[in-house]
């Protein structure tokens, strides 16, 4: 607008440019006003201080529902953040959460003695890399509380639509639970919540149903089975929310929490993000086809210097979904944010990429205190599924169903089974991890530093790297 000479600044008039663009003089819109005087309407303008602008009298709106993120994130960058409030009093729900952690995970009660749990275990990520593996095992474990949800938890991430935010407050207007759950979704485990209290309320019943309510007390010493949830937050890693990056405010949220990735070769993760894409027609997705995609975007990526934390704004718009793809699977990046505000105690990751999903099941056990439960489920079931998918071909369903080994070639003629892709090109696969061997270098330096990270898919990729003397 300055560029055009379309407005003046400072504005002398008021002036209305598109629907969501108003400039005003101060005094017109004082309710903005960042500095601690309140101005008296009653007062004449000669009565009133001086017009000339100072710095913390005006701040930007967004027409958006993150604008409290985008306009802490510009309060930042123009050097004003002494303007900013504490961190606690910049979200709709306490930090950190009231209550105290027990086997189950952190709960707390309220007024009217609902029992409110944060799960003990969160598995953040990552897409596409072996998340129903992981899940299914854990959903059928004895020892584990059941009746997980897959969340976005938008409250938390400061993304909610403007259509959700409406139907969330017409929800809570009829005094419903701020559940959103669309009806055209087959898993009835995808849900999003409208807030923390939602959210917390719903695995409180699950303590519930352990025995433990606000009218007993927390203090119980019984056992309780640990809860975990799925938060789809992994791509939001680099995210400022309200000027805090996300990692942070998880652990401000729940310093205790215990946080699980899974992981898989990063080849294998974008070409099932490809498979399972709606940007391209069923009958056009092919190994040819994505050869030649992953390698134009691959070399955008490269040209433009992007990084996973700002493909966003370096991507043309049209390719950042697809950069979403490539930079979910850099692990060393992300993973270094977590570390930060997480100890290497409070992360476990799960290859599942691992030849072996038996021992990658028996690690995870360990790091959750749980006996490996190799009764409930079949795990030749999950190696050969697991090989289905990472050999041969690429096999896409809706559904978990586990099922008999003798059962196993009824797959293919089963309902949750919607597609079958054949494998990416031998070819294709080298050029993409050569074009991940960087992150991969910065994942070995890890190794060293710690030990969480020492997953059997970094160390076989460090080996690699040795050998090639890299």
């Amino acid at each position: 607008l300055l560029a055009n000479k379309d407005v003046e600044w400072p504005p002398k008039d008021e002036v209305e440019t598109g629907k969501n663009v108003m400039i005003v003089e101060k005094r017109a819109f004082n309710s903005f006003r960042r500095n601690d005087s309140r101005y008296n309407n009653t007062l004449s303008a000669d009565n009133l201080e001086d017009s000339a602008w100072k710095r913390g009298d005006f701040i930007a709106h967004f027409p958006a529902s993150n604008k409290l993120s985008l306009m802490i994130q510009l309060l930042e960058e123009e050097g004003m953040a002494e303007l900013l409030p504490k961190v606690e009093e910049r979200f709709p729900f306490p930090l950190p959460a009231p209550g105290k952690s027990n086997g189950a995970g952190h709960c707390w009660c309220d007024q009217e003695d609902s029992l409110h749990c944060i799960p003990s275990y969160h598995i953040v990520g990552v897409g596409k890399a072996g998340t129903k593996t992981l899940t299914t095992y854990l959903e059928d474990h004895p020892e584990i509380s059941g009746n997980y949800k897959i969340d976005p938890t938008n409250w938390l991430t400061d993304t909610a639509t403007d259509k959700q935010i409406k139907t969330c407050k017409e929800l809570a207007k009829d005094k419903l639970p701020g559940i959103i759950q669309k009806e055209d979704v087959e898993d009835s485990r995808i849900i999003t919540t409208c807030s923390l209290e939602d959210y917390s309320v719903h695995y409180g019943r699950q303590v519930n149903e352990q025995g433990v309510t606000c009218q007993n007390g927390l203090n119980t010493q019984a056992a309780l089975k640990p809860l975990f949830d799925e938060l789809s937050i992994w791509d939001y890693t680099f995210d400022h929310i309200r000027g805090v990056q996300l990692p942070e405010l998880l652990h401000r949220l729940q310093p205790e929490a215990r946080i699980i990735v899974s992981v898989r070769n990063p080849a294998d993760v974008v070409y099932s993000a490809y498979l399972a894409s709606s940007h391209f027609l069923p009958e056009n997705k092919d190994p040819e086809h994505f050869d030649l995609f992953i390698r134009n975007i691959t070399q955008t990526w490269t040209s433009l210097q992007c990084t996973p934390s700002n493909y966003r704004k370096c991507l043309p718009i049209e390719q950042v979904k697809v950069g979403n793809w490539l930079a979910r699977s850099m692990y060393s990046r992300h993973l270094e944010q977590w570390l930060r505000h997480f100890s290497c105690s409070h992360v476990h990751i799960f290859d599942s990429s691992n030849d072996i999903v038996d021992g990658e099941l028996r690690r995870l056990s360990r790091f959750m205190g749980i006996p490996f439960a190799n009764k409930t489920m079949n795990t030749t079931v999950l190696q050969a599924s697991h090989d289905l998918v990472t050999n041969n071909f690429h096999l896409l369903s809706n559904t978990t169903t586990n099922t008999d080994a003798d059962e196993l070639s009824e797959l293919l003629s089963e309902s949750n089974v919607t597609k079958i892709y054949a494998g990416m090109k031998e070819e294709t696969k080298e050029y993409l991890n050569a074009f991940y061997e960087p992150y991969q270098k910065e994942a070995c330096d890890f190794l060293r530093k710690y030990p969480c990270v020492r997953a059997p898919m970094f160390q076989k990729f460090c080996s690699n790297l040795r050998r090639k003397g890299g």
